[in-house]
């Protein structure tokens, strides 16, 4: 699966960012799936899925915003139970998805977020997705709080930034792994790390 893009493209920046770690992934995903069943609304579904993820296992956002690498590695958020937007929303992501939910990544500007998508039709590609089709958005590094398109849009006008339709529709797991990428490499060149930045480069260059 692409959990595993994840962890082979970053070994070797974090020596301890091991495979074992998809033992781990694999408990929550089954613990989430012994509370489904077909019955439950979307939002039910999803309030298993926080209720695992939040209470159960106590994950949590990390309160100094400041971009730190071991924040991305997903090894070590697993360890500590703490991340930042981006890696609690990739390890969000996983589980939903291993559980067969439609929610996605949504590529917002300096915030990453998810979005549900309908889940009455059959689980689509992210780019097949239109935005009547969106059921709410879910913030990973606020315990999976639900809101609406409104609050993207006041987000985007906060920060003066114009909305395009890309901020509100979901986007397919090579653009998240390619944002990870992305971050690490800016992490790299603000602590100097050239090679590493540069070994990151390679990679984001070859996921097209």
């Amino acid at each position: 699966g692409w959990f595993d893009v994840v962890v082979d493209g970053i070994r070797g920046q974090y020596p301890d960012h091991e495979k074992s770690h998809k033992k781990s992934v694999e408990k929550i995903i089954q613990d989430v799936w012994l509370e489904m069943n077909d019955s439950l609304t979307a939002l039910e579904k999803i309030r298993v899925v926080n209720h695992i993820l939040y209470k159960v296992y106590g994950f949590c956002g990390i309160a100094d915003r400041k971009m730190k690498l071991p924040d991305y590695i997903l090894g070590n958020v697993l360890r500590t139970q703490k991340g930042n937007p981006l890696s609690l929303g990739l390890l969000y992501l996983i589980v939903t998805q291993g559980v067969h939910l439609p929610v996605f990544g949504v590529n917002l500007p300096t915030h990453f977020i998810l979005v549900y998508m309908d889940d009455f039709i059959s689980l689509k590609q992210a780019q097949d997705y239109t935005s009547k089709e969106v059921l709410f958005y879910l913030n990973p590094f606020n315990k999976g709080a639900i809101f609406r398109s409104s609050e993207i849009a006041l987000f985007l006008k906060q920060l003066k930034i114009k909305e395009h339709p890309g901020f509100f529709l979901p986007s397919d797991n090579l653009t998240v792994i390619r944002r990870l990428l992305a971050e690490m490499i800016s992490v790299h060149l603000f602590n100097k790390n050239q090679d590493k930045a540069k070994d990151l480069k390679y990679l984001l260059n070859a996921l097209k």
